[in-house]
């Protein structure tokens, strides 16, 4: 079931992509090459703050209050996949998360 969200204020929607960064990820890689991998990301991507920074910008900047829609990818605008725009496909994707959400909860 959809609703629709009526507010004075108008909704914005970004979408963000962080980019690889330094995370615990390694932890599920096989153990021998674990030491090797948390090296690599150590020395080559930021930590999930840079990215928590990136975040907190977009949510609380004023000048992106009125700007719903755009994408950005490591903090610069870019253009979406075209596939974005694509309402059958957004909808599947609806239901989709809907029926996974509904799953993982029980209901």
């Amino acid at each position: 079931r959809r609703h629709s969200l009526q507010s004075e204020q108008p909704l914005t929607v970004l979408t963000m992509c962080p980019g690889a960064m330094s995370t615990s990820i390694a932890r599920d890689a096989p153990r021998v090459l674990q030491p090797l991998i948390r090296i690599v990301f150590r020395l080559f991507f930021p930590g999930p703050e840079r990215s928590a920074e990136t975040l907190a910008h977009l949510a609380c900047s004023p000048g992106f209050d009125r700007s719903s829609g755009r994408y950005y990818h490591l903090g610069t605008e870019k253009e979406k996949d075209p596939r974005a725009h694509d309402p059958e496909l957004a909808g599947r994707l609806w239901d989709e998360a809907e029926r996974a959400v509904a799953a993982a909860v029980g209901n």
